[in-house]
This record gives C-alpha cells, structure tokens and sequence, in this order.
C-alpha cells in the first residue's frame, strides 16, 4: 500500500520508535532541516548581494560574514533536523508538535548568540535570546507542521489528494 508524503510530513504512521523507523525519522528530519536552511540560505545571498559585501551588518558596531551565517544555517539544520526526527513520536499531539520545534530551535538560537558573542562572552542575556527566540518560533514551526501533516491525512482520507502522491503530482517512494 502507497503512503502519502507531503513537503513537511513523512507518511503517517511513520513515527516508529524501532531503530528502522528511528533512522527513517533521522533522515527525514535532517532532509526537512537542509530544506529550510537553503531557503535561508538563500536569503543570506540576497543580502550579501544588496550590501555588495560578504560582510553583513548585525548592529552598529558588530558585522558578521555571511559564510558564517550560512554555515550556522546548514549545520543548524542538519542538527534541529534530526532532532526533530528523533522527537517524531511527539508529534502525535499538538503539544508534543511544539515541544519538538521548542527543543529543535535551541541550538540554532545558540548557534546564532555564538556567531555574534564568542562563547568567553556568554552571558545571561544570550540564554535569555535564545530560549525567547526558540521559544517563540520553535513552537509556532511544530504547530504549523502538525497543522499541515493534520490537513493532507484529512485529505488523504477524504481521497480529494490521491494516496502515493505527493502535492506536486508525483509518485512517492519509501
């Protein structure tokens, strides 16, 4: 029987805890991840183009290198990626959704204090951005993908989206 894949859920009933379903999970969050961080990515290169500097402006006084940027996007994803596809089971409820996109914006909102503060100048106010903005947008990610993944299994059941394709049209392969 074919499953149904969407851009942001794996089929349902895919969120095993065997050590198969765990690395199918793994991968299908570090995938999910690299997604994000090129759209990201992407924007990093717009703004490199628009200030005509691989040097961006953080504040007045501070500027970043955009490859340091691009980097905290990739590892960041690959990193909040699989641990999203770790806390997959979670995802069952809406409360497990948001507290897996809590937990996966941590190191990304670290990394991001680290790129701007060494790690010597750590200091309160950092874990205080980091868990406000983890905190904010972590559950807002993890509500809006269970939303999502909610919607295409009540299209999936009401069969006005075909079971074993994808929204683009294409068949999908486990």
């Amino acid at each position: 029987m074919a499953s149904h894949n969407s851009v942001h859920a794996a089929p349902p009933g895919n969120h095993s805890d065997a050590p198969q379903g765990l690395v199918a999970n793994v991968r299908w969050g570090v995938t999910w991840g690299l997604r994000m961080a090129m759209l990201f990515c992407a924007w990093i290169g717009i703004l490199v183009v628009l200030n005509w500097s691989f040097t961006l402006p953080v504040r007045s006084n501070h500027h970043v290198n955009a490859f340091a940027v691009v980097a905290l996007y990739v590892g960041g994803g690959i990193i909040a990626g699989a641990i999203v596809g770790l806390l997959r089971p979670l995802e069952r409820t809406m409360a497990g959704a948001m507290l897996t996109g809590f937990v996966a914006a941590l190191p990304v909102f670290a990394g991001g204090s680290l790129l701007l503060n060494s790690l010597s100048n750590w200091d309160i106010t950092n874990t205080i951005v980091t868990l406000a903005g983890a905190g904010s947008l972590g559950p807002m990610m993890g509500a809006y993908l269970r939303a999502d993944t909610d919607e295409d299994e009540r299209k999936r059941k009401t069969g006005q989206e075909q079971e074993g394709t994808s929204r683009g049209g294409h068949d999908v392969k486990q």
